[in-house]
């Protein structure tokens, strides 16, 4: 009999945009191999509904509870609170389903699960923490930025007391980083913590390249930036304006944002279109149109200075095969590969304008390390049978 994990995402997962959504999803398609292995998730919409395990929260009343889109994520437990008939077909769904494991993505869904373990609604799973960031202080770093007083510190408590929570529950926790397992262990030290790193799919396909070709032909350097709606990508952007890269002669090189990092931008600091000559603000695309944009440009930029977050956009820069600029922050977690060909790192936006107007770019680079050690397949190759040793431990300890 094939035994059944329940994964919990605040996001559905089956056509992913950025990092933690990227992680998830081919975090699924690796257990798929082994598991039966079905995504219980949640998103925005119009009304409450559900479907299957996938659950749709009404936008405004959502908001009206939560306050804040940025709490959104461990809102969501305040919303269906409120909401007790959405909250009871939800543990109706999970319940049928009844699941073996239980694997959550991120730790903001944990009082929803909680709950149905202390209850009786999921049974006695292996439960399984997929850390994604130091979520305390990736969010203080972004709280900061936008509430005070009494809000921060109740809103900095709140993610404190959930990621604490399901750190110390945890049968097993999987991290990305060296400092994510100290983290981790730091919380509950006797709960082991698998290391697997960020990946990449890598670009497979760029069906439009000479579309983008065409596109860029006005510019000398044209750089690649994909990034979400997230403070440290906004505030990256923001910093080369600072840098000065406003200041370079009109055709010399073009920043082109794909995922909602620009749109966060503009929104952000109060900017136009003309406020940003050298910028190209693209927005949310399908995958091979950002790989074909990749495939054509000179390269892609990390500029990003601070803050947490997947950093998955590194390990896509790397298998690109393209020159790859960005500060040294951008490369936390792969400080082994920031000697490759074709990867040059700064100090401050001023040195990475200053590179991604003067580095020597080739067409491409033949990374061999990067294209063994970073695809999703390759890091994750051992997850599901690591996953069924503790689901087997578990099972014959009672």
């Amino acid at each position: 009999m094939i035994a059944k994990i329940l994964q919990v995402t605040t996001y559905p997962i089956d056509h992913p945009d950025h990092g933690g959504k990227l992680r998830s999803f081919y975090i699924r398609k690796s257990l798929r191999e082994k598991f039966r292995v079905e995504t219980l998730s949640f998103s925005l919409s119009q009304g409450d509904s559900i479907a299957g395990l996938s659950v749709n929260l009404d936008h405004d009343g959502c908001m009206q509870v939560i306050k804040n889109g940025y709490l959104a994520d461990w809102g969501i437990n305040d919303y269906l609170g409120s909401r007790p008939e959405l909250r009871a077909r939800v543990v109706s769904a999970v319940k049928e389903f009844s699941p073996d494991i239980v694997l959550i993505e991120q730790p903001f869904m944990w009082p929803l699960i909680e709950e149905m373990l202390r209850d009786r609604a999921i049974g006695d799973a292996l439960v399984v923490y997929s850390s994604h960031n130091n979520e305390y202080a990736l969010k203080k770093d972004v709280y900061e930025g936008i509430f005070r007083g009494a809000d921060l510190e109740s809103n900095l408590a709140r993610v404190a007391e959930i990621e604490r929570g399901i750190a110390r529950r945890a049968d097993l926790s999987l991290a990305v980083t060296e400092g994510d397992v100290e983290y981790l262990k730091s919380m509950a030290p006797a709960t082991d913590v698998l290391l697997y790193r960020n990946g990449h799919q890598g670009i497979n396909d760029a069906p439009a390249k000479s579309r983008w070709l065409q596109k860029f032909k006005d510019y000398e350097r044209n750089w690649v930036f994909v990034g979400s709606w997230h403070p440290p990508n906004i505030d990256g952007l923001h910093a080369l304006i600072g840098g000065g890269i406003n200041d370079l002669p009109s055709g010399r090189l073009k920043v082109w944002v794909f995922g909602n990092a620009g749109p966060g931008l503009m929104a952000t600091y109060g900017l136009k279109e003309s406020d940003l000559p050298n910028f190209s603000i693209q927005g949310l695309a399908e995958t091979d149109e950002i790989n074909s944009a990749i495939a054509a440009a000179a390269g892609v930029v990390l500029p990003v200075w601070g803050g947490g977050g997947s950093n998955l956009k590194t390990a896509q820069a790397l298998l690109s095969g393209k020159t790859v600029v960005g500060s040294k922050y951008s490369f936390r977690g792969f400080e082994n590969y920031m000697r490759e060909h074709g990867v040059f790192l700064f100090d401050s936006p001023a040195e990475l304008v200053a590179g991604m107007d003067s580095v020597r770019v080739e067409e491409s680079y033949v990374r061999p390390s990067v294209e063994q050690e970073l695809k999703w397949e390759n890091l994750l190759g051992d997850l599901p049978e690591k996953i069924e040793e503790y689901f087997l431990k578990k099972s014959v300890a009672g």
